[in-house]
């Protein structure tokens, strides 16, 4: 933690927070050039390797419905579940001598593989699931050696009702090993956002726990850490190639769906969090918490009417997009309407409305596959700007309390300082009193001494008192050296020319070595251009013991031995 903080110093973070958004920015369009670079056809030798090794692909096809309609179409495709549809597709002998594979992955779709009228593969929904309509399936068939190079037929029959649409897949064909290397390949920008917005969070879990560590709330960091991790876990799970390794449909559709229908409620706790840290009370803050209840209620409900079997959330996500649209039109009316008197981050949270509006867009268009484009990239843009604009307001608000945190601290430090000498003064030697009678400093041994300059009166009387000011400057720039040389010394300037110091644990042979350094300046003319030396008479007393520790007892015995050492160097006669 301290590298950090010393990083941090070096960084001057607090003044150069633009550079911190730079390095964001730049890491997004890097992330940005890798997805492009995935996505280019070009790019596909650099993919596939060897190049022949790819699988093939089947999706070009004449589509034939129930109703005896056909028609050319480029797979996927959807069509409404009120008919059935089957097409045609041969699977040729590998002429390296591998096993063929089929590959079929289908949403709430069952399908039958057939040879005319001979059933090779059937793949319908299991009855006795609590997903009746089946989920998302991704199936590898092994197809026998006396069906290759033969005129199989794939028929599909939706397990939704009938105003539902179906999604008439592409089937891949190839080893296992080429199939899911091209999955991966296909799936990969949405693997790498995904683990991009996990890596995100885990980021800024650490910028949260140093801010803890230096004081700082940081509610916000963690709220939209939480969000993050729901969107990478929707991301995660939404390709097929997580489906083929987790092998568990049931597991991964209901991750996908929490993740839906849960992902704007942290959205609406950082919006509260930021009308709580401005006491912002009005109609917003009811509206917020009462569609947060909605949304978490609404997801309770949809789950336990599916793992009872009355439905499913397929056919329930009407519902859970009709909040999303709604929550988000609403976040578009209230928080423009925000008083920006009330809220001086009012324009940085406009401002995350904008990715919020893309994010819930693109995942409405990528769900219902809309268009024929991947949205992943926007969704990426989306989450990323979303938090970027989370971070600042929260980091402005850190660079606003850590401003009124140094001065709350100049001015404290200003109650326990002496200005003219540099040294602790009287209200610090004080606090040190109190921390010794609580044991908030504790020590074997302590020597309380006390000392004061000789001739001060004089000095101002002669001279006045600017000079008698530069004595007692000299006097802290050399207490303060002394100070810094044994350690275990505070040095006060209690009062007038008075010093006290406390000694903490120090040997008496130590205790010689500071007295005879405080001596030693005494025979040093260092204000030579004055007729008196900076000379001190000194006196101290001594604590054993810290459980017998008594001030006025200890300040009197040094008091004492002040004095007598005071009358000592004036030869008898005291006249300060």
């Amino acid at each position: 933690m301290k590298a950090i903080k010393n990083i941090y110093t070096k960084l001057n973070i607090k003044q150069n927070y633009i550079f911190i958004i730079f390095i964001i920015a730049l890491i997004l369009a890097i992330t940005l050039l890798i997805i492009t670079f995935i996505h280019s056809k070009d790019q596909s030798p650099y993919i596939y390797s060897p190049k022949m090794n790819k699988p093939i692909i089947i999706n070009n096809v004449f589509l034939k419905s129930s109703d005896g309609s056909k028609a050319k179409v480029t797979l996927p495709v959807k069509k409404y579940s009120n008919h059935s549809y089957s097409y045609d597709f041969i699977v040729k002998k590998d002429i390296n001598g591998m096993q063929q594979k089929l590959n079929v992955n289908v949403y709430y779709t069952s399908f039958v593989i057939k040879f005319n009228d001979e059933i090779i593969f059937e793949k319908s929904a299991n009855k006795n699931s609590i997903i009746k309509s089946g989920g998302s399936s991704f199936n590898m068939i092994t197809i026998p050696d006396k069906y290759l190079d033969k005129k199989l037929t794939i028929e599909f029959t939706s397990n939704l009702p009938k105003l539902k649409k179906i999604i008439i897949p592409e089937i891949m064909i190839g080893s296992e090993n080429i199939i899911r290397k091209a999955h991966f390949y296909k799936n990969l920008s949405n693997i790498f956002i995904g683990f991009s917005t996990f890596i995100t969070a885990i980021f800024i879990s650490m910028i949260g726990l140093f801010f803890i560590k230096i004081g700082q709330k940081t509610r916000n960091l963690f709220i939209s850490v939480l969000f993050a991790i729901i969107m990478s876990f929707y991301l995660f799970f939404n390709t097929w190639i997580i489906t083929y390794y987790l092998n568990n449909f049931l597991l991964s559709y209901f991750i996908e769906y929490t993740c839906l229908s849960l992902f704007l409620i942290p959205v609406f706790l950082l919006y509260l969090n930021n009308f709580y840290q401005n006491n912002y009370y009005d109609w917003r803050v009811i509206s917020f918490k009462l569609l947060t209840i909605i949304i978490f209620i609404n997801f309770i409900i949809q789950s336990i009417i599916t793992i009872l079997g009355i439905s499913e959330f397929v056919l329930m996500e009407k519902i859970t997009f009709s909040l999303l649209v709604i929550s988000i039109l609403f976040i578009n009316i209230s928080i423009p309407t925000i008083n920006r008197n009330r809220i001086d981050t009012k324009h940085y949270l406009v401002f995350s409305i904008i990715p919020l509006n893309l994010l819930i867009i693109s995942i409405i268009l990528e769900h219902y596959d809309i268009f024929d484009i991947s949205m992943t990239s926007i969704i990426l843009i989306s989450i990323i700007v979303f938090m970027i604009t989370i971070f600042i307001i929260d980091f402005k608000k850190y660079i606003f309390e850590y401003n009124l945190a140094i001065e709350d601290d100049f001015f404290s430090q200003l109650a326990y300082f002496d200005t003219l000498t540099s040294l602790s003064n009287r209200h610090a030697f004080e606090q040190s009193i109190k921390d010794i009678i609580s044991k908030k400093i504790k020590f074997n041994n302590m020597y309380l001494i006390m000392m004061d300059i000789n001739n001060f009166k004089k000095i101002n009387d002669n001279y006045g008192h600017n000079i008698g000011d530069l004595y007692l400057k000299e006097t802290g720039k050399f207490l303060t050296k002394l100070e810094n040389k044994y350690g275990n010394l505070n040095v006060y300037r209690y009062g007038g020319d008075e010093f006290i110091i406390l000694a903490f644990d120090k040997k008496p042979k130590e205790l010689e070595k500071i007295i005879m350094d405080i001596e030693n300046l005494s025979n040093e003319n260092i204000l030579n251009e004055y007729e008196y030396n900076l000379e001190f008479a000194i006196g101290y007393s001594m604590c054993n013991v810290q459980d017998s520790f008594e001030i006025l007892t200890l300040k009197d015995q040094a008091d004492r031995n002040m004095y007598n050492d005071k009358k000592r160097k004036k030869g008898g006669s005291i006249n300060a």
